[in-house]
């Protein structure tokens, strides 16, 4: 049901504000005893509303402020006012360090890290870990879910050693201590590699692929390109002799050259005229302008050796152009080429690029990697860390009661349903099909011998699978329906649709388990009657509750929440069959903290950079 988002702003606030109340009335109050799973409660209704809207709520300051400032409150026990060399000084027991906070930001988050490994104020684990996996699935999940792989996916199926070589080791880091990287180098179809990094966190694993790009297009790559314009030795050209035909009177000006008339040499006849017009320009000797003057008698005897040399000089220069011509190669052979993509050495090269780029190799950041100890007990913790799962898994029975029916025997047989009950049980989950399914199945098989599709409902923080008796075959030679009871019979909720006009027993199928039944009846003014049972060490759950009467708008989503809390609750609060129970959550961290504790390795800033470099 699509509410207005007014509304859920009113119910986050509330929520926020509800935190803070019982969260600060346990640090003011000596006397006042913290119910940490009321307040851990509240975290996952908070998480549950706001990744329900189909709004960005944290668009609205205020309501963003009160989100984060509860948030805050669960995981340290107080609110982070100032900066964080504030928030550490408050710490009594971390004086001696206070006095040296460090002042860069890199140096602030560093201290706020080791906070939060810490107790918070309010002592309470399980509400800092309420709030840290609400703080988790805002950073991840929010408007980012489902992916495009569809909601049955949630953490990625990609493993280290698919599409790599056999002898190819991947490289692993811890960061902060609250995550592992993963890094490999992987070929591709055109010789080229990219750089692979997985992730897993508390929420799940995470792939991405990297490969540069410079640009969005395929381009040729261009021709040869010659520094030389003209050949090395270009053709020597001499300038055409004028033999002068002037036909010029004396002491009349010389012709311009675009003059009409015989071809004449302008420079001679321009020498000759001046001669004419200014007598005193002549030399001693009065010989013509135009006319060499000869070479006085002291400096014949070198003018005479240097116009020897030039003549030998002018023999050698021609002897050398001949012998280059016969040797040399054609000036295009002399063109530049553009340098082609080198072939990296390192196996790991794209991978070094990848954190580079990112900022991971600087110096500043070097007590933030860790090393692993790669070993075999390293790879079996980390396949037993993908096994666990990032999101809750549930599963509930569903069974149909028709008019008259009050046997076990007789129930189990229905294998077909009235139309409202296929409408109500199509609003439980979607049908998926059992065969191909990638999620949670809740022990259903593959194979299809316990049906070919069963109803599934999840979202961000949980996978839900119903095992609904009338989707499965009937066997008729088995009066017990051995195939159906051994889902229904071990599930700790049942929802109970009856027809009848008589109350369902939730004694009819018998069984350890069913813990609680949530009973929904139709009544005739279109209205649906509600029964709750549940055993004397479960709790009231809600939200519906025992004897209330809802529509048919309201009746499927509140039936589902009703079966999913009743199932948290038994699996959670209750001892029995149902302790060693947790959160994935807190499982996964468990996990990690585990790998990190085993596995790693303080070494040199200068080590890390050699894996990238040498390997």
């Amino acid at each position: 049901t699509n509410l207005d988002e007014s509304i859920i702003h009113i119910i986050v606030e509330f929520l926020c504000s509800n935190i803070l109340r019982l969260l600060l009335e346990s640090k003011q109050s000596k006397t006042y005893t913290l119910n940490e799973n009321l307040v851990a409660d509240h975290y996952y209704c908070l998480l549950d509303w706001i990744m329900a809207s189909t709004t960005y709520l944290f668009n609205k300051k205020s309501l963003a402020s009160k989100v984060f400032e509860a948030i805050e409150m669960g995981l340290l026990g107080q609110k982070l006012q100032g900066s964080v060399e504030e928030l550490v000084q408050q710490d009594k027991k971390k004086n001696k360090r206070a006095s040296m906070a460090p002042s860069s930001i890199e140096g602030q988050l560093s201290e706020l890290l080791d906070y939060l490994t810490e107790k918070p104020i309010h002592g309470s684990i399980v509400i800092k870990e309420a709030a840290h996996i609400l703080l988790i699935q805002l950073c991840n999940f929010l408007q980012n879910f489902p992916c495009k792989e569809g909601i049955e996916i949630m953490s990625s199926k990609v493993s280290e050693t698919d599409d790599i070589f056999k002898d190819q080791k991947p490289l692993f880091y811890i960061y902060n201590d609250f995550a592992l990287f993963s890094l490999v180098e992987v070929p591709l179809p055109d010789g080229n590699h990219l750089a692979r990094l997985i992730l897993r966190d508390c929420t799940g694993k995470y792939a991405w692929d990297s490969k540069i790009n410079y640009n969005n297009y395929i381009h040729e790559i261009p021709p040869p390109y010659s520094l030389l314009n003209e050949p090395i030795i270009p053709p020597t050209e001499k300038d055409p002799i004028v033999y002068s035909q002037s036909d010029r009177q004396p002491g009349v000006a010389p012709k311009a050259s675009d003059d009409p008339g015989p071809p004449v040499d302008q420079l001679d006849d321009l020498l000759q005229y001046l001669g004419e017009v200014f007598p005193d320009c002549l030399p001693e000797n009065g010989a013509p302008l135009n006319q060499p003057s000869g070479v006085r008698q002291e400096y014949k005897k070198s003018v005479e050796t240097i116009e020897e040399a030039l003549l030998q000089q002018a023999d050698a220069d021609t002897l050398a152009i001949e012998t280059m011509s016969k040797n040399l190669p054609p000036y295009e052979d002399w063109a530049i080429i553009p340098p082609q993509p080198q072939i990296p050495s390192s196996s790991l090269h794209h991978c070094r690029l990848f954190l580079s780029h990112l900022g991971f190799l600087t110096f500043d950041k070097q007590s933030a990697f860790s090393m692993v100890d790669y070993n075999q007990r390293f790879t079996r913790s980390l396949q037993q860390l993908d096994k666990t799962s990032g999101r809750e898994m549930l599963k509930i029975g569903v069974i149909y009661v028709k008019e008259g029916q009050d046997d076990q025997k007789i129930i189990l047989r229905n294998e077909t349903k009235s139309e409202i009950y296929a409408e109500f049980v199509r609003g439980l989950g979607w049908p998926i099909d059992i065969a191909t399914h990638r999620g949670y199945l809740g022990g259903l098989d593959p194979k299809q011998t316990t049906g070919v599709t069963a109803p599934y409902y999840a979202n961000s923080i949980m996978e839900v699978i119903f095992h609904e008796i009338t989707s499965m075959p009937t066997n008729p030679s088995d009066d017990q329906q051995i195939h159906k009871k051994r889902h229904v019979g071990n599930d700790i909720v049942h929802i109970v649709y009856s027809e009848g006009t008589s109350d369902y027993a939730p004694t009819t199928i018998t069984s350890q388990f069913n813990d609680a039944h949530v009973i929904v009846y139709p009544l005739p003014n279109g209205l649906f009657r509600i029964q709750i049972y549940r055993k004397e060490n479960v709790q009231v759950f809600g939200p519906l509750v025992h004897g209330m009467c809802i529509n048919k708008e309201l009746l499927v989503p509140l039936v589902r929440q009703t079966a999913i809390n009743a199932n948290r609750y038994v699996r959670y609060n209750t001892g029995g069959y149902n302790c060693g129970y947790s959160r994935p959550f807190p499982t996964r961290r468990r996990a990690l903290d585990e790998i990190v504790e085993r596995f790693k390795v303080k070494r040199p800033y200068e080590e890390l950079i050699s894996e990238l470099l040498t390997k």
